[in-house]
C-alpha cells in the first residue's frame, strides 16, 4: 500500500486531534490507495494502447463581437 503509507502521518495527526474518526481515517487511507492504483492502471493501459497524442493550438486571440452579432 505505497500511496496509503505516504499519507499515513497526516491521517494519524488528524486522528490524534480528533478531526476524524477511526472509520473515516481507514476510509481515507483505502480511498487514497484505490485512487493511486486506479491512476497507475489507467496510465499503464494508455501506454499499452500506444495512442497518439492529440496536439491542439491554444488560441488566445478572440475576435471582438459587434453589437449586431451579439444580438443573434
Amino acid at each position: 500500500m505505497p500511496r496509503a503509507l505516504e499519507i499515513l502521518d497526516h491521517i494519524i495527526r488528524q486522528l490524534e486531534r480528533g478531526e476524524v474518526s477511526r472509520l473515516e481515517a481507514l476510509d481515507a487511507l483505502l480511498a487514497e490507495e484505490y485512487a493511486g492504483r486506479e491512476g497507475r492502471r489507467v496510465k499503464a493501459a494508455l501506454q499499452m494502447a500506444r495512442l497518439t497524442t492529440v496536439k491542439t493550438l491554444a488560441c488566445t486571440a478572440t475576435p471582438k463581437l459587434t453589437s449586431q452579432r451579439q444580438r443573434w
